[in-house]
């Protein structure tokens, strides 16, 4: 059967479509990089500065200058941790290779420890089933696993104390990890925004830089996953990935 032109011609367009949003993506990862690499030493510069004036400041600071080399203090760790953030996401490639055994219940254990000051701060607990170990990159499921576990710490709701869960099923050829809290919950109509980069919900009533998620889910299809949640509010948020049953 003689194949058809225009199918052919359908399929060389798609083929270029998809190099040519291959292309850009790889230029704005470089220039992520490259930005959050520049933009680190200014803020260096800047932090360094003002914490020299501080010091050297001639007699006791009143409460209104004290209060403005706060602001400016908290502004320049904001944009730090921004720029670190960014250059973190910048450095998540779709195409790295899965070539590390990583034991899960590993990874939540020391994020457990990290955890530690918040849980004992709260009244919090983290609980965790017996999980598998995966094919990945080490240090990019550290940060997934870290950065769940902290935002479900994180979002708790007011005089109620943290209870985190995480667990895991079979689907297929793939675990599906579930990180179950009792927090504030997130409204369905902010399911799938929630997992864009610079997204934030909660202004400055919660820290973040809004790339928490959004690095999540970059590093869940890096190893060829899917993340999603289910979450209302006042009724908690499970964050479900998957990753490749090896």
């Amino acid at each position: 059967m003689a194949e058809d032109p225009e199918r052919r011609n359908l399929e060389q367009q798609l083929a270029e479509a998809n190099e040519a949003l291959r292309a850009r993506e790889e230029e704005l990862r470089q220039f992520a990089w490259l930005a959050g690499h520049d933009l680190r030493e200014p803020i260096r510069t800047i932090t360094s500065y003002a914490q020299l004036i501080q010091r050297n400041w001639p007699g006791p600071m009143d409460a209104d200058n004290a209060e403005r080399f706060r602001f400016l203090l908290d502004a320049a760790q904001r944009m730090r941790a921004l720029v670190d953030d960014l250059v973190k996401w910048s450095r998540v490639n779709t195409a790295q290779p899965r070539n590390e055994s990583v034991d899960m219940s590993g990874m939540v254990h020391l994020a457990i420890s990290a955890l530690k000051p918040a849980l004992q701060e709260t009244g919090g607990e983290i609980g965790c089933d017996a999980l598998p170990t995966v094919c990945g990159n080490m240090s990019q499921l550290s940060q997934l696993v870290q950065s769940l576990l902290d935002n479900a710490v994180k979002f708790h709701r007011k005089d109620v104390p943290p209870r985190v869960r995480v667990s895991v099923s079979h689907t297929g050829d793939f675990h599906e990890f579930a990180v179950a809290d009792n927090g504030i919950g997130i409204d369905p109509a902010h399911h799938q925004s929630i997992f864009e980069p610079f997204k934030r919900l909660h202004g400055r009533e919660y820290p973040g830089t809004g790339m928490g998620l959004a690095l999540c889910k970059r590093i869940v299809e890096a190893h060829g996953g899917h993340m999603r949640v289910e979450s209302e509010p006042g009724r908690g948020s499970t964050f479900y990935f998957t990753l490749p049953a090896d």
